[in-house]
């Protein structure tokens, strides 16, 4: 399962842990948790995420119970490129862009670009499908009208755009990490390279922010526009 931590104290307001958990037997155990009140979600691939608000206490086990996730409503959709033929073997999932990083999801669509998901709820209703020759789609859904209509949900991917990052060698962080941000939340992560490039490829359009990690230099806003094959995003000035 996704487990999903966010906490609610007012200094660290809205700052959420993600990790994978296996569940040998059922069984959800993790150390190292934040205390004081907590949002703990619950994500599994299929059904709807469980949520709820616990005060968790520093230094002891703290004991959710029994949880049960219920099976949710389902959705239909079908994915097609910008020129209208179908894409196969794209993956689905209901959450955020970056749990592709985290797990692979079951639900693919097939030879005839359909697919099928559980799990639609109020909590799960932000679709997300990626393929590798595409930028990833994010989709907030209308509810109850995307699950009850009689007609697939179209999902339309386009070709994305590579975002090439450059720093001068001598401002690279010591461990040349480079965050990709869209929305306030963290999308994807790579690391500089010796001549101080990074690239994030296949972005769709929109607005990002490019962040070094454990460096003084400033952020970086991005606003990549469809048709795009390169957007350049340099920091510092590169020397002769």
């Amino acid at each position: 399962v996704l487990l999903r931590l966010t906490e609610l104290g007012e200094e660290r307001l809205g700052e959420t842990q993600t990790r994978w958990i296996e569940t040998r037997g059922g069984e959800l155990r993790k150390a190292q948790v934040p205390s004081g009140d907590v949002r703990i979600e619950i994500w599994c691939d299929g059904y709807a995420p469980h949520q709820e608000v616990r005060t968790l206490k520093a230094g002891r086990d703290n004991d959710l119970g029994e949880v049960l996730l219920a099976v949710g409503a389902g959705l239909r959709g079908i994915v097609t490129d910008a020129d209208g033929n179908v894409v196969r073997d794209a993956m689905v999932l209901l959450g955020e862009e970056t749990d592709f990083d985290l797990f692979s999801p079951s639900v693919r669509s097939g030879a005839d670009g359909a697919f099928e998901i559980r799990g639609v709820t109020s909590r799960s209703s932000r679709l997300v499908v990626r393929h590798p020759a595409f930028a990833a789609r994010t989709i907030n859904l209308q509810l109850p009208r995307d699950v009850l209509s009689l007609k697939p949900l179209p999902v339309v991917l386009q070709r994305g755009t590579t975002i090439e990052v450059v720093v001068p060698r001598d401002q690279i962080p010591d461990d040349g990490l480079v965050y990709l941000r869209r929305g306030g939340h963290l999308v994807a992560s790579t690391v500089l390279d010796d001549r101080g490039y990074a690239w994030f490829a296949n972005r769709s359009a929109g607005k990002y922010s490019v962040v070094l990690f454990g460096s003084d230099l400033p952020e970086r806003d991005v606003e990549i526009e469809a048709g795009v094959d390169v957007h350049a995003v340099r920091f510092g000035s590169r020397r002769k």
